[in-house]
């Protein structure tokens, strides 16, 4: 459970920073050690608001990415007019089912603990930007910026 916890926080797969694979306990310790998550993880409620409302935006980013991915397997399919169409079907088929276990590791069964993790690991993979972070305090956002610098420095 820990190991997807960490995949789930920051969206990515168990590799280092200079792309080397890692084994999937070495990835829990290394996020067990590195405790900055545990200084500021609990936010108001006022701030979990907005924290739903920036996961609607960073869901909307990522459906709009995926139908882009999928329209451009679609549209090689209509150029190339294959005798066969079941390469293509499965690729499309391939396409929906991986994006959608991506979607659901990052937001089925989110709960209140795992926003400020949730939140670092959309701005570490660029789904959301500083800007989106405006209706937080100053504060806050130089806080969670700050995080995620950190965390992509790990990794």
């Amino acid at each position: 459970m820990e190991n997807r916890n960490a995949e789930f926080f920051f969206g990515r797969g168990f590799e280092t920073k200079d792309g080397r694979e890692t084994d999937e306990s070495t990835t829990a310790l290394d996020f067990k050690k590195n405790k900055f998550l545990s200084l500021i993880m609990d936010f108001t409620k006022a701030e979990n608001r907005i924290c739903r409302s920036i996961f609607e935006i960073g869901l909307q980013r990522q459906f709009a990415a995926g139908m882009n991915e999928f329209t451009t397997i679609l549209q090689q399919w209509q150029t190339e007019k294959p005798a066969d169409n079941r390469a293509h079907y499965y690729a499309v088929f391939n396409a929906v089912k991986d994006f959608d276990k991506k979607i659901a590791i990052r937001y089925d069964g989110l709960r209140n603990s795992m926003y400020y993790a949730t939140i670092i690991g959309l701005l570490n993979d660029d789904v959301i930007k500083s800007d989106d972070l405006f209706a937080f305090s100053e504060e806050r956002k130089l806080q969670l910026l700050e995080a995620a610098k950190r965390w992509k420095a790990l990794h």
